[in-house]
């Protein structure tokens, strides 16, 4: 192998850093420079010039973006981002009322509260929880939703369902009555994940997740 050959090579691997759409485009041209530039007799690109075509390409995978969501998908992450402060709310606001709606449990069944209050109180700490964790589980979706995870979608309709399983047990249990916040909490973030789950699925909403992830 002569030393052009050997250049030529070398500076093939660096273009190598660009993503494949530039090289495509522009690769040839850039070759075709650095080679014109070349010292004569150099076998190898300079320490400089690889340092400068490595972190150009670098640079240039990490500017990539995806092309701005349509309408659709920015309203469902505006509904995901606040879902998950008020899932945090939530879970704060169930808490602070626990021993209000304990009061209002055992003045509501006295025949039957201490007998079952504690299982009332585990699921309610159940919810605490759940509303806990939801929120990043919120971000986290919209995160994936943003980056065109058609998983994050099928992820988020199992959520939904959950969510209107627990409404409609917290309905059916008469939670209205001695814990209201805790039925309008779950009420509000059914209500919002059912509308993300529209918008995501919309047929404007298609092209974000079929498009090539970046």
């Amino acid at each position: 192998m002569n030393a052009q050959t050997r250049l030529e090579h070398g500076y093939r691997r660096l273009i190598g850093w660009y993503p494949q759409s530039f090289r495509d485009e522009s690769g040839p041209e850039i070759l075709a420079v650095l080679m014109d530039g070349a010292r004569p007799g150099q076998r190898r690109p300079s320490p400089a010039e690889t340092v400068d075509l490595i972190t150009g390409g670098l640079l240039m995978r990490l500017r990539r973006r995806r092309p701005r969501p349509p309408r659709a998908v920015t309203g469902a992450l505006g509904l995901m981002y606040l879902a998950a402060v008020l899932s945090a709310t939530a879970s704060a606001a169930i808490a602070l009322t626990l021993t209000s709606s304990r009061t209002t449990y055992l003045h509501e069944y006295p025949g039957v509260a201490g007998a079952h209050w504690s299982s009332v109180a585990t699921y309610l700490v159940l919810r605490i929880v759940g509303a806990a964790v939801a929120g990043p589980l919120w971000l986290v979706l919209a995160w994936a939703i943003a980056h065109g995870r058609a998983g994050a979608r099928r992820a988020l309709v199992g959520y939904s369902a959950l969510l209107t399983i627990v409404l409609i047990t917290s309905a059916a249990t008469g939670e209205a009555g001695y814990a209201p916040v805790a039925l309008l909490s779950v009420g509000v973030l059914w209500l919002i994940s059912l509308g993300t789950v529209v918008l995501l699925f919309r047929p404007e909403a298609e092209p974000h997740f079929t498009a090539p992830v970046g």
